[in-house]
């Protein structure tokens, strides 16, 4: 009972308190509510500490606790990320966004483990399970800044749509790249041969966990929309079940997929991508802000309980500066070589590095990192090497959130262009103005 108080009190404080000043924090400091909520959890574990708060942290710390919660948070951020990209677009993009799904993801997977190996001087599978855990672009994080007013007024609707499909379909891709070295350190401890954990990885993640989970997404996204049309001309639905549909559809893919073991992420993602070819009806429910709030609040919750577990070890000098060279290194290299080589098509030098810098690494991390500990748990020989991958994999979470988080002015600078005077006020509290919904609204059509 104790427990549950002391939550309440922190989150229902902390969202009074920020949404309060939100609109200052975000739009006039340009800093995201993801850093404030981390840092927010950081003050209350010290406040708690040596107090009844003491058995509360312990909860929280546990692995499936914290294993589950960024579960269920990833599902909803992808499904709402998939709902906000039109079918059109994907058909228009689809070079920039495969480029950055395929080779890029590939360099950053690359120079990731390789950092992590010469730097922490871990063996090469310990290195290359960190390097995936740390590749995929976190959808949360990455809405923080690619939402807005902020991201309305100097990023470009293309640019911001092209990184939230690719924040958005790289979780679920990623998880090859994990299960990879996984399998083959099964295979270091006999328990598989090498032929076996090839086919696994090929069969059981390919075709399994990947293909089944694409037409698992569409399916039911298909499914669910062609149904709420029908209900929605037989006026069978209420308004209060059609604004929380796709918080249930979520919900419904993520337990069907992972029921079966397979990947639910990349699943959830697509059913949204599906369900958003009807745009008219995906835009009324925008319109409700129901999503947003819902999304809103888990992702809080979620970075304020991230702040509160995190351990001392992420303050060793060497593992923050392995941290810094992966935030720094990974994705900028990549980025410029597809641009050279021809396939970002339309990125200038200012996109291409604003592309590059922005990479934030999140929730998708520490939902890989633990997933990593507990098949690593099952071997004791690998129970230190575990520790290791998920305390490094915080220490890298807690600079992304930090430096991606509060580095917009930066951004700000770099990417704004130059504004027409007398150019009309964005309201702090509603929409744009309609000169610029005007102007958005061209701007995507010619992006069509």
């Amino acid at each position: 009972m104790k427990n549950f108080a002391i939550s309440c009190s922190i989150l229902g404080g902390f969202v009074l308190s920020f949404g309060l000043l939100s609109l200052f924090i975000k739009e006039r400091l340009y800093i995201a509510e993801t850093a404030v909520a981390t840092l927010y959890g950081i003050l209350c574990k010290r406040i708690l500490k040596g107090t009844q708060g003491e058995e509360l942290m312990q909860n929280l710390e546990t692995p499936s606790f914290v294993f589950n919660f960024a579960h269920i948070v990833l599902s909803l951020q992808l499904v709402a990320v998939g709902v906000t990209v039109p079918k059109a677009f994907l058909k228009k993009n689809w070079v920039p966004i495969a480029t950055l799904l395929l080779p890029v993801m590939a360099i950053m997977y690359l120079i990731s483990t390789v950092i992590v190996k010469y730097v922490l001087k871990l063996d090469w599978l310990p290195a290359m399970i960190i390097g995936s855990c740390v590749t995929p672009t976190d959808p949360i994080l990455a809405s923080a800044v690619l939402k807005g007013k902020f991201a309305n007024k100097y990023i470009p609707s293309r640019y911001r749509l092209i990184l939230a499909v690719e924040s958005g379909a790289n979780d679920g891709l990623g998880f090859p790249l994990l299960t990879l070295p996984l399998l083959l350190l099964r295979f270091q401890s006999k328990e598989l041969t090498l032929g076996e954990a090839m086919k696994d990885w090929i069969v059981n993640t390919w075709g399994f966990e990947i293909l089944l989970a694409v037409v698992i997404g569409t399916a039911i996204g298909y499914g669910a929309r062609v149904l709420l049309k029908y209900s929605m001309r037989r006026l069978l639905i209420d308004k209060e079940s059609f604004l929380v549909y796709i918080l249930a559809l979520a919900i419904l893919v993520t337990g069907l997929t992972a029921m079966i073991e397979s990947d639910d992420l990349l699943a959830v993602f697509i059913s949204g991508l599906v369900f958003s070819w009807d745009e008219e009806m995906v835009q009324d429910m925008k319109d409700s802000h129901i999503l947003e709030v819902v999304d809103l609040v888990f992702n809080q919750a979620f970075f304020i309980v991230f702040g509160m577990i995190i351990p001392e070890t992420v303050l060793d000098p060497k593992k923050i500066f392995a941290a810094a060279l992966i935030i720094l290194l990974r994705r900028l290299p990549g980025v410029f070589l597809m641009k050279m080589l021809y396939l970002l098509p339309g990125f200038s030098r200012k996109e291409a590095f604003f592309t590059g810098w922005f990479g934030p690494i999140g929730v998708g991390a520490i939902f890989f990192a633990h997933h990593a500990q507990h098949v690593l748990k099952a071997n004791v020989q690998y129970h230190d090497t575990a520790k290791i991958i998920s305390d490094f994999v915080y220490t890298v979470v807690v600079m992304s959130i930090m430096l991606h988080g509060t580095t917009a002015p930066v951004i700000h600078l770099h990417m704004k262009s130059k504004q027409k005077k007398g150019k009309k006020a964005i309201d702090a509290y509603g929409s744009d103005t309609e000169a610029e919904k005007d102007q958005e609204i061209l701007h995507l059509q010619q992006l069509m």
